[in-house]
C-alpha cells in the first residue's frame, strides 16, 4: 500500500512538467481573472507546499511530539514575490525535493508511515501527508490546464 502511494507521489513532477511544457514565459505570468493565481505562481506555490510538507514529513520522522505549523499559501505568494521566480529553478527544486524525500520514505519501517505530528490541534500521519501532497499536485496541474486554454 505504501510503496504504490509512493509510486504516485514520485509521479507528481512529470505530470507538473508535462502541465507546463511548451508555455512561453508570458502566457506562464497572464493573469487571466483579477485576484487569482496565475499558472507561474501555482507552479512556485506547489514548490514551497513541498517545501513545507517535506520538512512536516521529516519533523515526525525525527521527534517525539512533532508539531506541524501551518503557512499562508496566500501571503506567501505575495510577500515572497512568486511572479518574480526562476520557474525553471524551482521545477527543478520540486523534482529534487519530491526525489529526496521519496528516498527518505523508502527506509523508514512501514510502521512509520501512520506516525503523526500535530496540526492545528489535530493528529496527521505521514500516509495522510503524503496523500495530501499526490492530491495537492493534481489539483494545481487541473488548474493550470484551464488556465492554459485562456491564455
Amino acid at each position: 500500500m505504501y510503496m504504490l502511494l509512493l509510486d504516485q507521489y514520485l509521479q507528481g513532477y512529470a505530470l507538473l512538467a508535462e502541465s507546463i511544457q511548451g508555455l512561453s514565459e508570458e502566457q506562464m505570468k497572464q493573469r487571466v481573472e483579477e485576484g487569482k493565481w496565475t499558472i507561474h505562481e501555482h507552479v512556485i506555490h506547489l514548490v514551497d507546499a513541498e517545501l513545507v510538507y517535506s520538512e512536516r514529513i521529516k519533523r515526525i520522522i525525527a521527534e517525539k511530539e512533532a508539531v506541524l505549523l501551518p503557512f499562508d499559501q496566500d501571503l506567501w505568494t505575495e510577500k515572497l514575490h512568486y511572479h518574480q521566480g526562476d520557474l525553471p529553478l524551482y521545477v527543478q527544486l520540486f523534482q529534487l525535493i519530491r526525489n529526496t524525500t521519496a528516498s527518505l520514505l523508502r527506509e523508514i519501517p512501514e510502521k512509520d508511515w501512520e506516525k503523526t505530528g500535530m496540526k492545528d490541534g489535530e493528529p496527521v500521519s505521514i500516509t495522510q501527508l503524503v496523500q495530501a501532497l499526490v492530491n495537492h499536485v493534481e489539483a494545481h496541474v487541473r488548474a493550470i490546464q484551464r488556465l492554459r486554454q485562456k491564455v
